[in-house]
């Protein structure tokens, strides 16, 4: 069943993130890091990401599943978004007036999370309405994805046949 399916690969997704995680904590122990209480927090963040990347998904699926290019295009997005999120890069980097426009990549909210719990050792200090701001863009997202879905509702069958 598609359900069946889904969870499969939700289950797959969060066994790899876990394993990475694993893997990731391994080599700080090994290489002297200290570990701290803040890795507790961790969990939080690899929410925050689930649910970010179902959002999105739930708001590309009804355009990929009307045109196989879709998912091509999608690829070169991500390749972009992931560039253009501070991921190799601090966002310290940007101009001041620019940081209201990195809030605007909800992936800038998990990246700094992971950072600062991760390599820094502390709590990602923002304000609450920054974390706000991020759920408020994953209920847009969903709530878009949603209306998507629902609007081709009647056309899915009909798509996915051909």
């Amino acid at each position: 069943s598609p359900t069946a399916l889904i969870l499969t690969n939700v289950l797959a997704s969060l066994m790899l993130q876990v394993v990475l995680m694993v893997i990731v904590l391994f080599v700080f122990f090994v290489g002297g890091v200290e570990l701290r209480w803040t890795l507790v927090l961790i969990p939080y963040y690899m929410i925050c990401l689930g649910c970010l990347g179902f959002v999105i998904a739930l708001m590309v699926s009804p355009f990929a599943a009307r045109s196989t290019d879709i998912a091509q295009a999608v690829n070169s997005l991500l390749l972009v978004w992931f560039w253009a999120s501070p991921i190799i890069w601090k966002v310290e980097i940007l101009p001041a007036e620019l940081m209201p426009v990195a809030w605007l990549n909800p992936f800038y909210y998990v990246i700094e999370g992971y950072r600062s719990i991760m390599l820094y050792g502390d709590v990602f200090q923002v304000s609450l309405s920054h974390h706000l701001s991020f759920w408020a863009m994953v209920l847009c997202l969903g709530l878009t994805g949603r209306l998507a879905l629902t609007r081709s509702a009647s056309n899915l069958r009909e798509w996915l046949i051909r």
